[in-house]
């Protein structure tokens, strides 16, 4: 992995990396200038930039432990100089998740509604052999996508909450996330 001596030229390479289709390798192009002894303690609005981009990849690529590590990170480097700019990597990082969830709500309502249609045409005993058979179905492929997406945002739950419990002058967003999670239980 290349360092940079700029934070700035990481999240310029990375932007690279996405566009060519390599949102991994711009993951950890990020993650490594996240975690740069150079810029550890140096609070920039760049690197506010680059841990935004690093979320929102992390929620698309599904890598909550990556996220987690890089908000614990990104929390010690803002304690001091910027904490405003946690609250707002925090409440862009849980909206990412949330609208994940739904989008995959949606697209499985959308192609459950088609299912239907598919299977007033078929024969009552081709829908009895699909039941029976042990390979996995489109259904239940659908169903595992949408619970991985619904583990992800509990698990953003968690982790928003533990990073923001012990910063007093966060508690508004402590408790907006809070109010949130106990939604998403309902």
């Amino acid at each position: 992995m290349a360092t940079f001596q700029k934070p700035e030229n990481a999240l310029k390479r990375a932007e690279e990396l996405i566009d060519v289709g390599k949102q991994q390798d711009a993951l950890d192009t990020l993650h490594a200038a996240i975690q740069h002894r150079k810029f550890r303690n140096l609070w920039t609005t760049t690197i506010e930039q680059i841990m935004v981009r690093h979320l929102q990849l992390c929620v698309e690529l599904k890598k909550m432990r990556t996220a987690r590590e890089g908000l614990y990170q990104y929390r010690t480097m803002c304690q001091a100089a910027n904490i405003g700019s946690l609250e707002t990597v925090v409440q862009k990082f849980r909206k990412a998740a949330e609208e994940k969830v739904s989008e995959a709500k949606k697209v499985k309502d959308m192609q459950m509604s088609e299912m239907g249609d598919l299977d007033e045409m078929e024969a009552p005993q081709t829908i009895l052999l699909k039941a029976i058979q042990a390979q996995d179905t489109r259904q239940q492929s659908q169903d595992r996508d949408v619970h991985m997406h619904f583990r992800f945002l509990w698990d953003t739950y968690k982790v928003v909450l533990d990073v923001l419990k012990s910063n007093v002058r966060l508690e508004e967003v402590y408790h907006e996330t809070a109010r949130h999670a106990f939604e998403f239980c309902r």
